[in-house]
């Protein structure tokens, strides 16, 4: 119809695993917000930023796959490396674990807290993230007051997941965790749940080691505590199709091409 019109073709981008998201919701309305997806997607031309949510898209919605394109995120590899040489004085000066996120309940700072309390590692849990009451509440509750900082959100991240031991991703859902590929960037040592969507994408060819089951505090601090006397081989995962040359020609076929498809 836009063709037809004279218009430019739309293309809605899709960055987050829909039924994971719904699963969270109680069941009523998680079913109206699906069928509310569904009408909004269905026969529009949508762009994955993953494999794993174009497959949610076909199979939690029942989109049809002629509608998705994946395109992934694009990395700026020279430029992320810069940024991580900029001098960062607040930056702790022992040893020290990093998570970056948000404080939402899709990111799981409760689980992740529940796995440092087992690690026996002498370093402490840096949390870029807001420090909200309630965060601070689960770190006090579990003792851990001495372990864990809060060091807010950082306009430049990037020095500090460099210089950390480990970069931990513990979601229970994400569509394509930037923040996996910048540790990768950077050769900084990931364990991550192994979530929908993204995580197995990424680590799953090079570092399997460095993917836990999700919803297992045990099984996460057990990856951190062996990720920290065994270094994973970070650097073996492949960055190539995330280069923002690489997502650029992707664009640029998407803009010429007819109907679309799978890239």
């Amino acid at each position: 119809m836009a063709a037809l019109a004279g218009l430019p073709r739309l293309w809605h981008r899709i960055a987050n695993t829909l039924s994971a998201e719904l699963r969270r919701l109680p069941a009523e309305k998680a079913r109206r917000r699906r069928e509310r997806y569904r009408r909004l997607y269905d026969g529009a031309k949508l762009v994955a930023v993953s494999d794993g949510v174009a497959r949610d898209l076909r199979e939690g919605l029942g989109l049809d796959r002629t509608q998705i394109v994946r395109i992934y995120n694009p990395l700026d590899v020279d430029a992320l490396r810069e940024l991580a040489q900029a001098p960062q004085p607040e930056i702790p000066d022992r040893p020290y674990v990093i998570h970056v996120g948000r404080f939402a309940g899709q990111k799981r700072h409760d689980l992740l807290l529940d796995a440092w309390q087992r690690v026996r590692a002498d370093m402490i849990l840096v949390l870029l993230t807001q420090p909200e009451p309630a965060l601070q509440a689960m770190i006090a509750e579990r003792g851990l007051n001495d372990r864990v900082l809060i060091a807010g959100f950082q306009p430049n991240p990037y020095p500090w997941i460099a210089r950390a031991q480990l970069l931990v991703l513990s979601s229970d859902h994400e569509g394509m965790p930037n923040v996996i590929l910048e540790a990768a960037a950077l050769h900084t040592p990931v364990v991550s749940t192994d979530c929908p969507s993204g995580p197995r994408e990424i680590l799953g060819g090079a570092c399997p080691e460095c993917l836990v089951p999700m919803n297992d505090a045990t099984a996460l601090a057990e990856a951190i505590e062996s990720a920290l006397q065994r270094r994973p081989a970070i650097e073996n995962v492949d960055l190539s199709a995330f280069h923002a040359a690489s997502v650029a020609q992707a664009y640029e076929r998407l803009a010429t091409a007819g109907d679309g498809g799978m890239v």
